[in-house]
């Protein structure tokens, strides 16, 4: 049993959909009334897609015509999407509405902390799955949602670029009349995060923008060559953070940074760090190596940086 399958009560009628494990065998379902119930893996039975289209069949239903739900144009893409249950739950969804599968890992940003991993999977076409879930309004008032995202499909030529996108979580960015979310199929509320924009961004964009204009503003969001990570560079009240604060801001912006670089198709950056006690570079390092964006990285230009700059080489 995964999240997102769908489960039939064994001693009853209940259905709905698996959306939390818990200790101790305990399956948290969600039930078609929007009510989550604790159940053990015992008293569940998954329901496989060919039972439910040959028994959700009534005698009369050939007499009956469904209409179907109209799909506009920014329904093809990739979504957060959140729904809000009965009880007060605020429920996060990354919606794969595309033909590829999408690589995925997740994080919740909060101000000062460091970010925490949600989810990280493989991403089906044409699928969902649920990030996170809570009834603290405060944790939403603070937070953003990150995701970073590669794209594959088999047999396909087509080359899409890595995305790295953030959803702010609070509140007021998530009003307004609730509609079908794509794929999940309940009311809820969405936000695009794919490179594509919707019909309703491009006419805030202007109906006589030219290739010169267009080229201007693609270029213009493109991160600079070289990034200072000096504190007092990046942050105005530098003095008041305590060592460890420093380092967080200092890592966050380097991250922030290369991914921009990455997404933006850079081949080269510097990170300009300084000497000082060494940790810093020794953390960069740390994180060059591990991503596999990264082809190589060494010393900077002496003559330029002195010591104190890494140059990164990205494939």
């Amino acid at each position: 049993m995964n999240i997102g399958d769908k489960v039939r009560v064994v001693h009853g009628k209940e259905e709905g959909i698996i959306v939390g494990f818990g200790l101790k065998g305990i399956i948290e379902v969600m039930l078609s009334d929007g009510f989550r119930i604790p159940f053990s893996k015992s008293d569940l039975v998954v329901v496989s897609n060919l039972e439910e289209k040959v028994f959700s069949k009534t005698e009369d239903s050939k007499d009956v015509v469904k209409t179907p739900i109209r799909t506009s144009f920014s329904d093809k893409g990739i979504f957060i999407g959140k729904t809000l249950e009965n009880d007060g739950t605020h429920t996060f969804h990354l919606i794969n509405n595309t033909d590829f599968q999408l690589l995925f890992t997740s994080y919740l940003i909060k101000p000062n902390e460091d970010a925490k991993t949600l989810a990280s999977a493989i991403l089906q076409k044409k699928t969902t799955i649920q990030l996170f879930y809570t009834q603290q309004v405060s944790l939403l008032e603070e937070s953003k949602l990150l995701c970073q995202i590669l794209f594959f499909a088999n047999g396909r030529n087509e080359i899409k670029l890595p995305l790295v996108k953030d959803a702010d979580l609070r509140l007021k960015f998530w009003k307004g009349e609730q509609d079908i979310l794509p794929v999940l199929g309940r009311k809820g509320f969405k936000v695009q995060i794919d490179h594509d924009l919707a019909i309703e961004e491009w006419k805030t964009v202007g109906t006589a923008m030219t290739e010169t204009s267009q080229k201007s503003i693609l270029i213009s969001h493109k991160p600079p060559l070289e990034l200072d990570l000096h504190i007092e560079k990046l942050v105005n009240d530098y003095y008041t953070l305590k060592p460890d604060e420093m380092l967080r801001y200092q890592l966050r912006a380097f991250e922030s940074h290369i991914e921009k670089s990455i997404s933006a198709g850079l081949k080269e950056v510097v990170y300009i760090h300084g000497i000082g006690n060494g940790i810093l570079k020794a953390e960069l390092a740390k994180k060059l190596s591990g991503n596999i964006f990264v082809k190589h990285y060494e010393d900077a230009r002496k003559d330029k940086y002195g010591m104190g700059a890494t140059k990164v080489v990205l494939k």
